[in-house]
């Protein structure tokens, strides 16, 4: 059991070991805050052994949050008792978290299963306002049984209704403008939604309640990728003090102490500072004796740890099985972007990113909030670096290596994820994450417009322009200086033909390669009989503005009975 709970407790933590910036951080942004809502089944089918290890398991869970998260749990029986039910905040200061643990501890079970105690765990966590966009929404849901709502509905049938109400909420937008995830674990045989990880939904099961710590420390480590310091990192240097060691600098440590009543006493760093215990809560289950130990956080996520060694001294003698030790990275990733070889001043500049543009891309690691770089060499062992390009969901361009560079990736016009990150085995990734979508290439580009003739013909009788085949005015578009030659491209920019003087006009053609044509077909010479010759002139515009023009001369040919002598023949003259 105990390796079970240990494995629970390196799992629980919600932090996060990522961040992205273009620039150094000021302090208060070293921690991306966690909003989680928690149906928890309370009802009388979990009383017994799973209502032990279950409550346990949430004892921990709240007690190893940061007070900057927010923690929300819906009781069953509570949202069975009140259609309106309004789930209560957890307390998670530092002054009241060990009231909030015990209250966890005292609940009693008893009553059935609502549905509504999801919607009402739902409706509470779309209902926390938060504007930074790096904060993340998780609903949990964690029950043994089938709804109420269900009736005489087939499993397959409660599983369709799961999977469509699921997909709803995590389609939905948070205030910060992202989508919350969802964790479902279902205890027993019973109706579960589909898992679809693309959609932020996980789904996992347990069938007693050894299999409840299991999936709820896999639930855990879903939520925030953390498990325990390696052991040889961790080592007794007297009875009740333990040494960990560090290669790379952090935001804070956690520490469970299991199956003992021993309590952190003090921390001091290898230069014999002092570190702060920002949060400590004893954790038990009456009649439980492996249920019994405290959580502990040392650092305050806000000002980072150096790197170097720690003593961890408990009040009593305590053995290396009996600690599970847990540390974040403090760590950062910046990445650097290029579009055609231009420097962007921040990442969030490729919202405004078109098609056929060539991304570059150069990624550094940084101690958080400062300028110290960190070699990739610090690293654990066995790290992966990766930068890679997702489009529509599908990866387009990957690229490894300790130099975390990419050059000229070729954009299209596809939702697009690009992320760099650095992959430490069991911790979130130390990464930098940008989603956008390219413009079509066409909205950013030169647009411009080129008139030509379609032959050597540039002037035409007015008498031959009815059927006219010969005298043609071409127009060809251009992108940054090419032609397109994609007819419905060039369709789309909405070109417009206008003919002047008023009274001419003729039929606008398209070629298979782009350009359009327009052969005049008629006109009006009664205003110019006396000239002889006019020109026409023919103008293409584009929605965009861009527009060029072309002039064609319509001849005039006069006709008049010129008398010469009685036999001559009479003479036409133009």
């Amino acid at each position: 059991m105990k390796k079970i709970i240990s494995v629970l407790l390196a799992s629980v933590i919600i932090f996060s070991a990522f961040f992205c910036l273009s620039f150094s951080a000021s302090a208060e942004s070293l921690y991306i805050r966690k909003i989680v809502s928690v149906v928890y089944d309370d009802s009388g089918s979990m009383k017994g052994n799973k209502a032990a290890y279950a409550n346990y398991a949430m004892q921990a869970f709240c007690g190893m949050l940061n007070s900057e998260d927010q923690l929300f749990i819906t009781y069953m029986s509570e949202a069975k008792k009140n259609s309106s039910f309004n789930p209560p905040q957890i307390d998670l200061s530092a002054g009241q978290i060990q009231n909030s643990v015990d209250a966890i501890r005292g609940r009693s079970v008893g009553g059935s299963t609502p549905y509504t105690a999801v919607e009402a765990a739902y409706n509470k966590l779309k209902s926390v306002n938060d504007s930074n966009s790096n904060t993340e929404y998780w609903l949990v849901v964690i029950t043994d049984g089938a709804f109420d709502e269900s009736g005489n509905k087939s499993k397959s049938e409660q599983e369709s209704f799961l999977n469509n109400n699921f997909k709803k909420y995590t389609e939905s937008v948070m205030p910060n403008g992202t989508n919350p995830q969802v964790t479902f674990l279902g205890i027993g045989n019973i109706a579960s939604p589909k898992e679809n990880t693309g959609k932020g939904i996980y789904t996992f099961s347990a069938s007693d309640e050894d299999d409840i710590i299991e999936a709820m420390a896999e639930m855990s480590d879903r939520i925030s990728g953390r498990t325990r310091l390696n052991k040889k990192d961790v080592k007794k240097v007297g009875g009740n003090t333990i040494q960990v060691s560090s290669s790379i600098p952090l935001l804070n440590i956690a520490v469970f102490a299991q199956e003992s009543e021993a309590k952190i006493s003090k921390v001091v760093y290898s230069d014999e500072r002092s570190i702060a215990i920002s949060r400590r809560a004893s954790l038990n289950y009456p009649g439980y004796s492996d249920l019994i130990g405290g959580a502990y956080l040392i650092g305050d996520s806000q000002n980072v740890i150096g790197a170097g060694t720690y003593n961890i001294t408990f009040d009593r003698e305590i053995e290396l099985d009996d600690v599970v030790v847990l540390f974040e990275p403090a760590l950062e990733m910046r990445m650097t972007v290029s579009l055609n070889g231009n420097k962007l001043s921040d990442i969030n500049e490729l919202q405004n990113a078109a098609e056929k543009e060539k991304l570059s891309v150069s990624c550094k690691i940084y101690e958080m909030g400062t300028d110290n770089e960190i070699s990739p060499s610090l690293l654990p062992p066995g790290t992966k670096f990766q930068i890679t390009v997702t489009e529509d969901g599908k990866i387009a361009n990957q690229v490894s290596g300790k130099e975390m560079t990419m050059s000229d990736y070729e954009l299209k016009k596809a939702e697009t994820v690009l992320q760099a990150a650095a992959i430490i085995e069991g911790f979130n990734p130390i990464a930098c994450t940008v989603k956008f979508t390219p413009a079509d290439f066409y909205t950013k580009a030169n647009i411009t417009v080129e008139p030509s003739f379609g032959s050597n013909l540039k002037s035409i009788k007015y008498d031959k322009l009815s059927g006219n085949k010969d005298l043609t005015v071409c127009f060809t578009v251009l992108a940054d200086g090419t032609p397109i030659t994609d007819t419905e491209i060039v369709k789309s920019l909405k070109p417009t033909i206008t003919v002047s003087p008023d009274g001419n006009s003729g039929a606008t053609t398209y070629t298979n390669d782009g350009k359009i044509v327009f052969t005049p077909n008629s006109t009006d010479i009664s205003a110019y009989k006396n000239l002889g010759s006019f020109d026409v002139n023919v103008k293409c515009q584009l929605e965009n503005g861009a527009y060029a023009s072309e002039k064609y001369t319509v001849l005039i040919a006069e006709y008049s009975v010129v008398p010469v002598n009685s036999s001559a023949s009479v003479k036409k003259t133009e």
